[in-house]
């Protein structure tokens, strides 16, 4: 196979095994395709229908293996492997008409995809390892606590939150103790405040969920975090640190 040659060391290149494999994709579709048109059947074809029809035959493919063992199924395989390829071929059916009517590249779709994979499951974090990749990296989270009114107080307060996320495994941010560093915004130019409020707004969409620590109480500007959060759909939860507590944010 020309994927052999390719790890054999061949002189036949990644690009061009691409370039053969996408071919091989985009005249596999028009056959599918033309299968489907000339019995008039894109009238039944609809998005919902035909998810279900791969979900279908997806569940043919684990029927074969239902109730086996690994000695069972290694056995089963080794007589059933043509049944088993019909049915995968089914599968790949679906897939090349669904994508093919919903203008998806799968083949683009799959680099794109890869990519997000390789960045949520890095090596040296999940090789051997089955666990889901949020389970794998640090859980990203947004710090809200106070700043404004006594700095010196609130910033000895903000570093104590980041050191308590930090113990529970997480993985946090607290933009009003980063820009307004000096030499990054002044807080006390509004202007720069809210930009520097918004910039760590934006950094939410990464965020698994923003935390609010509220023993000095919850300020406006800690306020305006959490219903960025609730608009868009991240959990909120509130601890305290000198009274252990744990709860969610009403």
């Amino acid at each position: 196979m020309a994927g052999e040659r390719i790890a054999k060391g061949n002189p036949f290149d990644a690009a061009s095994f691409f370039l053969i494999i996408m071919d091989k994709i985009e005249k596999l579709t028009k056959k599918i395709v033309a299968f489907r048109d000339a019995r008039d059947w894109k009238q039944f074809h609809n998005p919902k229908d035909m998810a279900l029809s791969l979900t279908l035959e997806a569940a043919e493919v684990l029927e074969h293996f239902q109730w086996k063992d690994a000695l069972e199924v290694e056995k089963y395989v080794g007589t059933h492997r043509a049944e088993i390829g019909e049915e995968l071929a089914d599968v790949l059916y679906w897939v090349l008409l669904l994508s093919h009517d919903l203008g998806i590249d799968i083949l683009d779709a799959m680099e794109k995809k890869g990519a997000k994979n390789e960045a949520k499951y890095p090596v040296e974090k999940a090789k051997g390892n089955h666990k889901k990749w949020d389970k794998l990296l640090m859980r990203q989270v947004i710090v809200e606590s106070p700043f404004a009114g006594d700095e010196k107080r609130n910033i000895e307060y903000g570093r104590q939150c980041l050191r308590d996320c930090l113990m529970r495994g997480e993985a946090p941010i607290a933009s009003h103790l980063l820009y307004t560093q000096d030499g990054i915004l002044d807080d006390g130019i509004t202007a720069e405040r809210a930009l520097g409020i918004e910039a760590g707004l934006d950094w939410g969409r990464f965020a698994e969920a923003t935390v609010v620590y509220a023993d000095y109480g919850i300020t406006p500007g800690m306020r305006l975090g959490i219903l960025r959060a609730k608009r868009e759909g991240r959990p909120v939860e509130t601890r305290k640190l000198f009274q252990k507590s744990y709860r969610k944010a009403i």
